[in-house]
């Protein structure tokens, strides 16, 4: 179900699988697409386009996996500090890689502002793909572990390992 709200200070986008040549093909034909809308673009108030625009952009770019990947179905959270709100998202310093960096943080639980949003573990998670990695099945089962203490009742068939070989 999709649900539009800046409560949660993030957006969602699903992940694009595709090549490089694509991603690009697509973005030198923009300026194409645009001006073969102009005119309905007329119509529509600037500031309402440019943001659009923006998010379209930033969305397309943030989202790009190499196909390789398309079996995960990865969706995206997305947040663009100083530009969307920051809603329930709480905000740290933590050391990454050894580097201290400003991070946010979005619980998955549902906030009593919007308690039915839909992103508690159970409702947000669909599935675990462990691997391709050296233990896929010791990681698998820690996962299931995990999920279970989450409150996730069919846990062991969310977690599936990867047939994608490991390169070594």
């Amino acid at each position: 179900m999709a649900r539009f709200t800046d409560a949660l200070g993030v957006f969602s986008t699903p992940v694009i699988y595709q090549d490089r040549n694509t991603f690009f093909e697509v973005m030198r034909t923009l300026p194409a697409r645009v001006r073969a809308n102009e005119e309905f673009l007329r119509e529509v108030d600037i500031n309402w386009l440019s943001h659009m625009l923006f998010q379209t952009l930033i969305a397309y770019s943030i989202s790009q996996k190499h196909r390789g990947f398309a079996e995960e179905q990865e969706w995206r959270m997305l947040h663009i500090l100083g530009h969307h709100n920051i809603g329930v998202l709480e905000q740290d310093v933590e050391s990454v890689s050894g580097s201290p960096q400003n991070v946010l943080k979005l619980k998955l639980e549902n906030p009593k502002e919007i308690p039915d949003i839909g992103i508690s573990v159970p409702e947000l998670l669909e599935r675990i793909i462990v691997g391709p990695c050296e233990f896929p099945d010791g990681i698998a089962e820690g996962f299931v572990k995990v999920l279970e203490k989450l409150g996730v009742k069919d846990a062991a068939d969310r977690v599936t390992i990867s047939d994608t070989p490991l390169r070594t």
